[in-house]
């Protein structure tokens, strides 16, 4: 999640001009603001994460569970392409915990939780 554009992945090593050696590779979309729809489970990292809703009173549940799941739906980030999705399941991968947190803070903002999952 973020925007590329705004070297918003540059702390976790990926500025603009890593992003374009990893599309030149053809390894990500061109497009780096992509909007994808994020389902559950979720890996990161070769960890399985659940997607839940945050805890809420019922009432208020019911009215934002929509409103959660249309934003789930439209998430911006960079997307890997299909021989990227395929390379990953081979190569070695290491969770990095800032970017691990701010994940989970940006699912947050929108009410959502990733938990681990079983």
């Amino acid at each position: 999640m973020g925007n590329a554009s705004h070297n918003s992945l540059s702390p976790f090593g990926l500025d603009f001009g890593a992003l374009n050696r990893l599309n030149e590779a053809g390894l990500i979309i061109a497009d780096y603001n992509s909007r994808c729809g994020m389902s559950t489970p979720v890996d990161l990292a070769g960890a399985t994460y659940d997607l839940v809703l945050n805890p809420m009173s019922p009432e208020l549940r019911e009215a934002k569970v929509k409103e959660i799941g249309e934003k789930l739906q439209t998430v911006e980030g960079v997307a890997f392409t299909r021989a990227g999705g395929e390379l990953r399941q081979i190569v070695a991968l290491r969770l990095n915990p800032e970017y691990f947190n701010r994940l989970k803070q940006s699912f947050g903002e929108i009410g959502a939780a990733l938990v681990a999952g079983s």
